[in-house]
């Protein structure tokens, strides 16, 4: 059973952070500060994608 819900996550935060690369690639201005402010906003996102997929991690091994 940890292993289908280590995977389940590791899959969720690799797809978020998926998400948030390729809709930053098509909806955001090449423009610095529009591009900064998402990547600001995105942090905890981020974080929080990192958190999950580093949690799915431990509980494989």
């Amino acid at each position: 059973m940890f292993y289908l819900y280590s995977v389940v996550l590791l899959f969720g935060g690799l797809t978020v952070i998926n998400f948030i690369f390729s809709y930053q690639s098509k909806h955001i201005d090449p423009m610095f500060w529009t591009t900064f402010k998402f990547q600001l906003m995105m942090i905890p996102v981020f974080l929080a994608a990192k958190w999950v997929s580093a949690s799915s991690r431990s509980a494989l091994f």
